[in-house]
């Protein structure tokens, strides 16, 4: 299947500096699945690491700003919206109130700053090579039966080998979207072992959000290819529609009429994540609070053992943090960017797919971009590298003389 070619999207042209950055920030975060550091040093190191980003990009822009004028102002929104319940009192604990401000440090550089310093198809290769390596590992402790000598896999989980597959396996799931990428492009053996690497990797995670967001990427592609980008995305929106109206059926009608729905028990958490919502403030939600104890007062049935109480519903996740303003800038965030680059044929139809895929693993996994897992720095560099491929209006600001800015159109020419 051949695709169109991925338009390289940096302000800068990309060096081995900046593919060494890709792979400090891939190996930082996935350090913390490795228990080599322990908490918070590794959340520390994580936070230090994207600190690092936008202080290389004011160097090498010499202290001029270029940000993509749509997706500051909604991190920008959401952000005042988390500095609200700051200055409101919304938290009692300490650590509760410094997840948003510390995360935000990752959300910036991953969607503001790094996809103008590393170009798109840079950055899907290198996290390509980064699941295949992973991937490999995992199958090769997967056949040895080594896992318990290895902090990230477990022999207690039935399902998979490794402890946590519905977040690694965000990174098969990108990595095997990143190798189809470099095939297209070289049709080389190297590429062909990255895509066979990489698809191992997503099969042994035996996640099923997983493999919804993969086959839901391949949908796009496959569309794309025999068809058009126009019948990809009415495809799209229909699957979008849908889900969201049988979602809101499930929050509103009651649990017993919608237990025939393969949703393993999320019923009852997306429900009473509504209710513990429509307690805390409906407009501005509770605050980046853990849902758990909020949420359990409304449950009305017992979790398995090991089973995580949350929504497992990012929109829902949102919708608990920051209300109904919250869940309207999060949803622009989302689908608004996957909107503008559907309409946009000069973004390539794979940086696409991508996101199509993210969205759809959001309906079932309770992660957004205000995370240092594994999932949400993977959700925040992919949208960022879509929001730029995509956008046309930036802001630019000289950081010497913060009077002096303007909005412009941005060349889109490849490389700029």
């Amino acid at each position: 299947m051949q695709m169109r070619q991925i338009v390289k999207g940096g302000s800068f042209p990309t060096t081995a500096v900046d593919r060494a950055l890709v792979w400090l920030l891939l190996a930082t975060v996935f350090s913390q699945y490795t228990g080599l550091l322990p908490e918070p040093i590794d959340t520390l190191s994580i936070v230090c690491a994207f600190a690092l980003v936008p202080a290389y990009y004011l160097i090498r822009s010499n202290f001029t700003l270029r940000v993509p004028l749509e997706t500051t102002a909604l991190v920008g929104a959401i952000t005042l919206l988390f500095g609200f319940h700051l200055l409101t009192g919304h938290y009692s604990n300490l650590e509760y109130g410094l997840l948003p401000v510390y995360t935000s440090v990752v959300v910036i550089a991953g969607l503001v700053f790094l996809p103008q310093l590393v170009d798109s198809e840079t950055l899907l290769t290198h996290v390509a090579i980064f699941g295949a390596l992973v991937g490999l590992f995992g199958a090769l402790v997967w056949a040895t039966g080594t896992g318990d000598a290895f902090h990230m896999f477990s022999h207690a989980n039935k399902r998979s080998i490794f402890n946590d597959p519905n977040t690694l396996g965000l990174l098969a799931f990108v990595g095997f979207v990143g190798s189809l990428g470099a095939f297209s492009r070289t049709r080389s053996r190297r590429a062909a072992g990255l895509v066979v690497a990489n698809l191992v990797f997503v099969g042994i995670t035996v996640s099923r959000g997983v493999w919804l967001a993969v086959a839901a990427a391949l949908c796009v592609l496959a569309l794309d290819a025999l068809f058009s980008r126009r019948i990809a995305a009415a495809a799209v929106s229909a699957g979008v529609l849908t889900t969201a109206a049988v979602t809101a059926l499930v929050v509103t009608l009651p649990v017993e009429t919608t237990l025939f729905l393969p949703l393993t028990n999320r019923q009852y958490l997306w429900q009473a994540t509504v209710e513990a919502t429509y307690e805390a403030g409906l407009f501005t939600g509770a605050g980046f609070y853990m849902p758990g104890p909020h949420i359990r007062p409304f449950v009305e049935f017992e979790l398995e053992a090991g089973k995580s109480l949350g929504p497992h519903n990012s929109y829902l996740l949102v919708f608990f943090y920051g209300g109904v303003v919250g869940l309207v800038l999060y949803l622009h965030l989302l689908w608004g960017t996957i909107a503008r680059a559907f309409r946009d044929p000069r973004v390539d139809v794979l940086l696409v797919a991508l996101a199509v895929g993210f969205g759809a693993n959001l309906f079932f996994e309770g992660y957004s971009f205000w995370s240092v897992g594994m999932h949400g720095v993977l959700l925040t560099l992919a949208f960022g590298a879509l929001a730029w491929e995509s956008t046309n209006r930036v802001v630019v600001v000289d950081v010497r003389n913060l009077t002096s800015f303007r909005i412009s159109r941005r060349n889109r020419s490849p490389g700029l």
